[in-house]
């Protein structure tokens, strides 16, 4: 009978341990978990990937990565990314469920893109739910808010931005202005010119 190791010799292992490899010693190939700072370069890479997608109008990448980026860490931030991208590619039924399943819908950001969704989405009754209870008088005075507590803004850009809660009058006033109800609507306009005069879009709505 022809010897099926070729000539070779036949080595016995001289024990059980001998046949294993060594815990200490990594295969050839084998994954292995990167240390949490390269973990964060790369998502921080992927978080400007993103960005710059958006900027480049191709949102189905953006999407994408801002997805992984999302799945990958359940930050409110990238999360709010995410929703923003679905926005951007008119997604809108996608970001307002996602919003909504977030459970973040007291920051200002979260509820205000959500009520944006139900603008495109034409439903004014939810869109007006969604921004919560107000009253404001004929002279634009907001009497209550309904804002919610914990927000997520950075304080130091606040004076280069347009208020948030201009952007929240303006948007009760479309949704009042789309259900027929223009005197609401006049006085959350004037709300909005109240809150953040650089709002334009509020000044060129109310002179018209």
């Amino acid at each position: 009978m022809r010897n099926s190791n070729f000539g070779f010799p036949r080595v016995l292992p001289t024990s059980s341990a001998s046949a294993e490899p060594s815990p200490k010693r990594r295969r050839i190939g084998e994954a292995t978990d990167p240390p949490p700072e390269m973990r964060e370069e790369a998502l921080e890479r992927l978080r400007g990937v993103v960005r710059d997608s958006a900027g480049k109008h191709l949102y189905t990448s953006a999407i994408f990565l801002a997805d992984k980026v999302a799945a990958a860490t359940g930050d409110p931030g990238d999360v709010y990314m995410l929703a923003q991208a679905l926005f951007l590619g008119r997604q809108f039924r996608r970001a307002l469920h996602l919003l909504n399943n977030s459970r973040l819908l007291r920051d200002l950001r979260f509820r205000f893109l959500a009520a944006k969704c139900l603008e495109e989405l034409k439903e004014w009754h939810q869109c007006l739910l969604m921004l919560g209870d107000a009253k404001v008088d004929e002279h634009g005075n907001v009497l209550d808010h309904d804002v919610g507590s914990d927000i997520y803004f950075d304080k130091d850009a606040e004076d280069h931005e347009i208020n948030i809660k201009s952007a929240l009058c303006f948007l009760r006033g479309k949704a009042y202005e789309a259900l027929d109800n223009r005197d609401l609507a006049r006085q959350w306009y004037k709300a909005a010119v109240k809150a953040d005069p650089l709002c334009y879009e509020v000044r060129r709505t109310v002179t018209q």
